[in-house]
């Protein structure tokens, strides 16, 4: 019995429970020891720790030699057009920080080429802006891209290289 087991006992112990001026602090510091992760705690507990600290290691250690080089993401940038559908670019922006993809957002808005680009590689109108485009490939707006965040396409287009390492179903 080490001595973190032999202090949580004496503290847990209801042989004092009876007897205010020490249930008292016996209850305060099996609260101070609760809020600091139990470091006093029964031996079968510590025991388990350490077990489990033992096979996280391990876990560590096996998954670091068998990961692959960090996968490298296409580009992703969102046209918009200033004040122009603000509530669909945040939740396009939204997304993509939800799937932790960075991107590059484009104001088109006095820039009639990088506009005319948008608007024939996505086949849209000014007024369906913003646009995804991953690398030279126009996922769409935002409908398009939960559509195509769905079904898989738009991670696969933007890490090919891991959908390419995984097993076509």
């Amino acid at each position: 019995m080490g001595l973190r087991s032999r202090i949580y006992g004496a503290l847990s112990s209801s042989r004092n429970a009876g007897f205010a001026p020490l249930r008292v602090p016996g209850d305060l510091l099996l609260r101070v020891n609760a809020s600091l992760g139990r470091p006093l705690a029964p031996d079968a507990e510590l025991q388990a720790r350490k077990e489990a600290q033992a096979r996280l290691e391990h876990l560590r250690a096996t998954r670091a030699a068998d990961a692959p080089a960090a996968a490298v993401q296409a580009p992703v940038v969102v046209y918009y057009e200033k004040d122009r559908n603000s509530r669909l670019l945040g939740r396009i922006e939204e997304i993509l920080r939800a799937k932790n993809v960075m991107f590059t957002k484009l104001d088109v808005h006095n820039d009639e080429s990088a506009m005319s680009f948008v608007r024939t590689q996505a086949k849209c109108d000014a007024d369906q802006l913003p646009i995804v485009f991953v690398a030279d490939h126009a996922v769409g707006d935002y409908n398009a891209l939960v559509a195509a965040d769905v079904a898989g396409d738009f991670a696969a287009r933007v890490w090919p290289a891991v959908a390419a390492k995984t097993p076509a179903s």
